[in-house]
C-alpha cells in the first residue's frame, strides 16, 4: 500500500514466505513486512527511512532492521542510492551498508 503526501511517499509492504530447505526435508512458513517513508527534494536528492523485518528466509538474516538511505535522481529513469541498515533485534546483524541504482523501463502494457 502506498500514499503520497506532496513530495513524501509512505509505503507498507507485507509478504507471506514459504521457504524450502536446501539441506533437509520440508518447508517452513514465515512473514516479512516493511514500512518506509521517502522524500524527494527539488535538487534531485532524496532521503528514505524504513523499518522492516522478517521471520524466515533461507538466505537473508532474520530480524528487525532500520534503514536510512540517500538517493540521487539523474533523470526520470535512473536513480542512485546508498545507505546503512542497522539491526534492531538480537538475531539481526548489527550494521550493513549498501549502494545501488534503479532503472525505469517504462510501462510494457501501454
Amino acid at each position: 500500500m502506498s500514499k503520497k503526501f506532496g513530495e513524501t511517499d509512505v509505503d507498507f509492504n507485507a509478504a507471506y514466505l514459504n521457504v524450502g530447505r536446501e539441506f533437509g526435508d520440508g518447508r517452513v512458513s514465515g512473514g516479512q513486512a516493511a514500512l518506509s517513508v521517502s522524500h524527494q527534494f527539488k535538487n534531485n536528492l532524496g532521503v528514505t527511512g524504513e523499518i522492516a523485518g522478517q521471520s524466515e528466509d533461507d538466505v537473508q538474516p532474520k530480524g528487525v532492521f532500520a534503514l536510512v538511505a540517500i538517493t540521487y535522481k539523474v533523470n526520470k529513469r535512473l536513480q542512485f542510492d546508498t545507505g546503512t541498515r542497522f539491526g534492531l533485534s538480537s538475531r539481526a546483524p548489527r550494521v550493513g551498508v549498501f549502494a545501488g541504482f534503479t532503472v525505469g523501463v517504462g510501462n510494457p502494457f501501454k
